[in-house]
């Protein structure tokens, strides 16, 4: 008794907390889901039991409550491209997609270029109607051997990050590969870092496709 007000604290026993949330962590909604901040909450909504949270922490350790930390899905991380001194063939090569108008059925075709640095030669290309990953991957898969790539060149291509660049099947195909070559990314909106390939686009542009009128694919 204090000031005429009876205060009476009711005691919550650490078994009757604990069957409490076993019983929601066996309900099928809390299986994968609810920590113990909810379930404290919980307990006070459903059963009116004000239970500190420092308490309840203990019970989830003491009666394994937690639930299993889930594993954050993350991308793999990309190799970005960084400055080289290039000093034979075959060492380093840049990549990109270039497209052109069929004036005579009034749509594009695709040709994706790779040019070895040293050299300034093209290495590989194939005019396409359209262009996948899989057009990419078949382009280099030619480029390769025509070139005799082997691992002793420790190869380097380098690409923007276009989608097709980046698609699941091309990465999971460069990586069987990385005994002859690793695959590096220029970081977003520096173009100045594939700036060989994309002074040939200029040239490209310039002297031949502005100034070409292709009648069908089959011309281009």
């Amino acid at each position: 008794m204090q000031n005429g007000w009876c205060i009476q604290i009711e005691l919550v026993l650490d078994g009757t907390v604990s069957l409490l949330l076993k019983g929601y962590r066996e309900r099928q909604e809390h299986a994968n889901g609810a920590g113990y901040r909810k379930l404290t909450k919980m307990l006070r909504r459903d059963h009116g039991n004000y239970v500190n949270k420092k308490k309840i922490y203990r019970i989830f350790l003491e009666n394994e409550l937690f639930l299993e930390q889930r594993s954050k899905c993350s991308r793999p991380a990309r190799r970005i491209a960084r400055n080289r001194i290039v000093i034979r063939p075959n060492q380093f090569w840049e990549f990109d997609l270039k497209y052109g108008n069929i004036d005579g059925e009034r749509r594009l075709f695709f040709i994706p270029y790779f040019i070895d640095i040293f050299l300034r030669h093209v290495v590989g290309n194939q005019v396409r109607l359209r262009f996948q990953a899989g057009d990419l991957r078949n382009t280099l898969a030619r480029a390769l051997p025509a070139e005799g790539i082997t691992a002793e060149h420790g190869l380097v291509i380098r690409s923007d990050n276009g989608p097709q660049m980046a698609e699941n099947a091309l990465k999971l195909w460069l990586a069987k590969l990385q005994e002859k070559l690793s695959h590096e990314f220029i970081p977003v909106r520096t173009p100045n870092k594939n700036a060989h390939i994309e002074s040939f686009f200029s040239i490209l542009e310039l002297e031949f496709l502005s100034v070409t009128y292709f009648k069908s694919f089959e011309e281009a």
